[in-house]
């Protein structure tokens, strides 16, 4: 018997209604994926954020999302409770956001930031829950996990503070993840390192990451496949080693603008 893919997407559309009538973000997106990584690339306004957000169930209410077919390991999502749809936030699949000064707590220190969600989802005392902490802080190559753990936000970088959200995101051993724009904040020196610690952790794990962004060269070195997006619609879909191949214009269009901006760096 065949296993049922992790993601099974198929016609998903999503659809705001505002004062000026509906508007379609999302259109018949369709697509699977199994324990791989995934880069998810388009400017901005493709609809690439939105996508992850449906499969979570965190859009706002004035969203209408249908679809034939949203299955994660199986389970048929739509069919599911509020309450059973919100159990696998976090446990099961769970997205980083891309700028940790807006995402982490400014007055807890980092380290209680990751372990909270061991004490309230999982129930460990505070011993254990630490312990746990310092595992999974080393685990995304934090130099003295100890130390770090007392930080604030303010007292660490922004690659150091990416990397503790993706302790957060990944302490209670999701197999779907989402990393939304993660290098975004990030300086071109951190960025790569951001990635690999990502990257690692999924193949360690067998996590199904999902890598959303707008830089294609970037993401494509990290990626095994990528899917390009515009104005909400998936244009291409392809193993990333194939992406230089592409016979299609939006992603050639990517694809020139990513050598453009490589060359005039180069200038510099």
């Amino acid at each position: 018997m065949t296993a049922a893919p992790l993601l099974d997407i198929a016609n998903l559309s999503v659809q705001f209604t505002g004062r000026q009538g509906p508007v379609t973000v999302l259109e018949d997106i369709s697509f699977t994926m199994g324990h791989e990584i995934i880069g998810i690339v388009g400017e901005s306004g493709s609809g690439k954020s939105t996508l992850a957000r449906a499969v979570l169930n965190v859009l706002p209410r004035q969203a209408e999302v249908k679809s034939s077919r949203l299955a994660f390991d199986g389970i048929d999502l739509p069919a599911l409770s509020q309450r059973a749809r919100d159990g696998l936030l976090g446990r099961r699949m769970t997205m980083i956001l891309q700028d940790p000064r807006y995402s982490l707590n400014p007055v807890i220190s980092v380290g209680e930031q990751v372990a909270e969600s061991l004490v309230h989802v999982k129930g460990l005392p505070l011993h254990e829950a630490r312990e746990r902490t310092l595992t999974a802080l080393a685990s995304v190559k934090l130099r003295d996990p100890g130390a770090v753990y007392h930080r604030y936000p303010h007292e660490i970088s922004g690659g150091m503070g990416q990397r503790v959200m993706i302790a957060m995101m990944t302490v209670l051993g999701p197999e779907l993840l989402f990393a939304d724009e993660p290098t975004s904040a990030l300086d071109e020196s951190t960025k790569g390192a951001v990635l690999q610690t990502l990257r690692d952790l999924a193949a360690e794990r067998s996590i199904g990451l999902v890598i959303i962004s707008h830089d294609l060269d970037l993401v494509s070195a990290f990626c095994d496949r990528i899917i390009v997006m515009n104005e909400g619609r998936i244009v291409e879909d392809c193993g990333a080693a194939d992406l230089p191949r592409s016979r299609n214009v939006y992603t050639k269009t990517l694809l020139s603008a990513s050598l453009t901006l490589s060359l005039s760096e180069v200038d510099r």
